[in-house]
């Protein structure tokens, strides 16, 4: 059993009693700012290097694709190419967002970065690509058609959510 004492020594900001039973928060003192560990040339780096990541690795594929021995009948050069760049884009896009934040918005929750890296990355961009993968080795057009207006779905998604980000998380200016 946990004694009343383990809470108050924990960092956090509220110690509440939900039926008799005391409960600590999470610490929403952590801003991005606080951790960042990097300085602000390293964050302007990074700023134009993951684009170039995704965009440059996504082209590599592409072009990969192209110099094919066999001159398969089946690949749509252009469709394939727009599936590896509307998933760069978007992959890029979170990259922006993400960077903003480190950049522009250091009071923001390390919460809602950590929320951008693992929805927007791990949790839909890692397996939207690799549905891309496999679609364009089908090479059904209709299925190329679909995965880059699902790409453009996201990607209009995306702008949303930092417009929303930016209004939701400015400093109040007094």
């Amino acid at each position: 059993m946990i004694s009343e004492t383990y809470f108050e020594t924990l960092p956090c900001t509220y110690h509440g009693s939900l039926t008799g039973i005391t409960m600590a928060c999470a610490s929403s003192a952590r801003t991005v700012g606080e951790v960042n560990g990097l300085g602000r040339p390293e964050n302007w780096f990074l700023v134009v290097f993951y684009p170039l990541l995704f965009i440059g690795g996504a082209a590599g594929i592409a072009y990969g694709l192209f110099i094919d021995p066999v001159d398969s009948p089946w690949r749509a050069p252009a469709m394939v190419w727009a599936v590896y760049m509307a998933w760069a884009v978007y992959m890029a896009l979170v990259s922006e967002v993400k960077m903003y934040i480190h950049l522009f918005m250091p009071h923001v929750p390390c919460a809602v970065l950590e929320a951008v890296v693992n929805v927007g990355w791990l949790w839909v961009g890692l397996p939207a690509g690799l549905v891309a993968h496999h679609v364009v080795f089908f090479g059904q057009e209709w299925m190329l058609i679909a995965v880059i207006c699902g790409f453009g779905i996201l990607i209009a998604g995306v702008i949303r959510f930092w417009a929303w980000l930016v209004r939701a998380y400015r400093e109040k200016v007094e």
